[in-house]
């Protein structure tokens, strides 16, 4: 059996909570019935809230567009195929597969 090392926050990030339900999510919603307006920046388009892409990242981006953009590409088309695979399946339609032959398109 391989172990695998457990993956520690840092000290500095020890405090810090992601919540999209449970104890914080209740209370905002809370502070929002008693007429607060609460912000929610966990889940959603930062862009919405004027925060933007380090520049650094931005131009990361740039950089290494086309290295995976072909991969993108095939994981969205292969994803596409299993979904429309398991679709026919379930509607009972034999011998379908997510191969790339003539008779599988999707």
């Amino acid at each position: 059996m391989i172990h695998e090392p457990s993956v520690r926050p840092s000290e500095s990030l020890r405090d810090v909570k992601y919540e999209i339900r449970g104890r914080l999510a209740r209370r905002a919603h809370e502070l929002e019935r008693l007429g607060y307006e609460i912000i929610s920046l966990n889940i959603g388009n930062p862009g919405a809230f004027g925060f933007r892409t380090p520049e650094t990242m931005r131009l990361a981006i740039i950089e290494n567009l086309a290295a995976g953009e072909g991969s993108a590409i095939r994981k969205v088309f292969s994803r596409r195929r299993e979904a429309w695979v398991m679709q026919q399946q379930a509607r009972g339609v034999p011998h379908v597969t997510a191969g790339r032959s003539s008779s599988a398109t999707a």
